[in-house]
């Protein structure tokens, strides 16, 4: 329900009022995001017709969802929901747009409650900075370190951009071209590496560039308008996929972070990625 909706007015008690919502409890929960309508998902009427709607479209065919802003629905909600979805055997995926490693309990949160997938931003925060930042890869090492908070860590969704943050290749305007694109080529490497789910947005795969929204919505560029430089890139992104694709371990197998000298713990990250095929 976007704004102006009409069931805003003719079913007034399916939704929160900003005046009376943080009564409810967690103003994040329970009061309406930006001015748009909040749906009261205790309320049953309101549970009922959300879970309807999830019935119609698995009855389709469709067989995966993407929960968007999940801390903003109560996680009892959640977990019921997913709970159904697990049943109809759909995956979903949620979003909790919140950096911080602090946040990787609230995340985690969200998967033990029945989520299959979450997007790991901590970890899309740490490669960034440690990557294009150049900063310390301490903060990699706390994030995948956490690992045991999560229900399944291996099927977090892990990016290094999306629609909501800035380009991975744009994260160091003062690096010359060449550096921040074989910056992203090491940054599209680690992301097929790690454990988790790689998740590619449209144009990282060519190190587009893009600041903070909108700039970072460029339209979709297609290979006959590919520098030389975005042809490189696509090119060492091929080669890491099929090593990928080829490989029990990097697609399954178990991460184990390892320890490295304490002069060396800003610039190097060790780890080890097995499968009872392959180590």
């Amino acid at each position: 329900f976007g704004y102006g909706a009409p069931t805003v007015s003719s079913k007034p008690d399916w939704f929160h009022k900003e005046g009376s919502c943080s009564r409810l409890g967690d103003n994040e929960i329970f009061c309406p995001l930006s001015g748009l309508p909040d749906l009261a998902q205790e309320n049953a009427q309101v549970k009922a017709f959300l879970f309807e709607n999830n019935a119609f479209w698995t009855a389709q065919g469709v067989d995966g969802f993407r929960y968007d802003a999940v801390k903003h629905v109560p996680l009892e909600f959640m977990g019921a929901l997913a709970k159904q979805n697990i049943q109809d055997g759909v995956f979903t995926l949620g979003e909790v747009f919140e950096t911080s490693l602090s946040s990787t309990a609230k995340i985690a949160s969200f998967q033990k409650a029945g989520l299959t997938s979450m997007f790991d931003f901590p970890l899309q925060n740490a490669l960034n900075n440690a990557i294009m930042g150049e900063r310390s890869f301490d903060a990699v090492r706390i994030v995948l370190e956490k690992d045991e908070e999560y229900g399944n860590p291996a099927e977090l969704a892990i990016f290094l951009d999306n629609h909501d943050v800035p380009r991975f290749a744009s994260r160091s305007p003062l690096l010359k071209d060449a550096d921040v694109n074989a910056r992203a080529i090491y940054g599209i490497r680690a992301l097929l590496t790690l454990r988790g789910i790689p998740t590619l947005w449209q144009g990282t795969e060519i190190a587009m560039r893009g600041g903070v929204d909108p700039d970072n919505r460029r339209s979709m560029r297609f290979e006959d308008v590919w520098t030389t430089a975005e042809k490189t890139v696509f090119e060492a992104t091929q080669k890491a996929l099929s090593v990928y694709k080829s490989s029990s371990a990097l697609k399954s197998g178990s991460q184990t972070v390892l320890p490295v000298p304490e002069f060396q713990t800003d610039d190097l990250m060790l780890f080890t990625r097995t499968s009872s095929e392959q180590n």
